[in-house]
C-alpha cells in the first residue's frame, strides 16, 4: 500500500526492517525453557552457567534460525579469493 509523503508525492509503503527467523521455537518448549531458567540457580562452582538442558534448547535454536544461511552457496567472489589464497600458499610452501 503506497502512502502520500508531507510534500504530497505518493511513497512506496515502508517494510518492516525486522530480521527474517527460522521456523519459531514450539510454545511448550519456550515455556519449559523459561521455567527452568527462573528457576534455577546461575551459581554452579563459582561461575556463572545455564542448566544442560537450556543450553541444548538454545543450541537447537540457534541451529533452526541458521540453517537457511548455513544452506547457501558460497558466493563466488569469496570461491575465488580461497583459491588465490590457496594458490598464493602453494607457491610460498605453506601446507595450510
Amino acid at each position: 500500500m503506497d502512502e502520500t509523503g508531507s510534500d504530497g508525492v505518493m511513497m512506496p509503503a515502508k517494510k518492516s526492517a525486522q530480521p527474517t527467523r527460522g521456523p519459531a521455537m514450539p510454545e511448550e518448549e519456550k515455556t519449559e525453557m523459561d521455567k527452568r531458567v527462573q528457576s534455577h540457580e546461575l551459581e554452579v562452582s563459582g561461575e556463572q552457567s545455564l542448566p544442560p538442558e537450556v543450553q541444548a534448547s538454545i543450541g537447537r535454536q540457534l541451529k533452526r534460525a541458521y540453517a537457511d544461511i548455513v544452506a547457501e552457496p558460497l558466493p563466488d567472489r569469496f570461491s575465488k579469493l580461497l583459491d588465490e589464497l590457496a594458490q598464493a600458499n602453494k607457491k610460498s610452501g605453506d601446507k595450510s
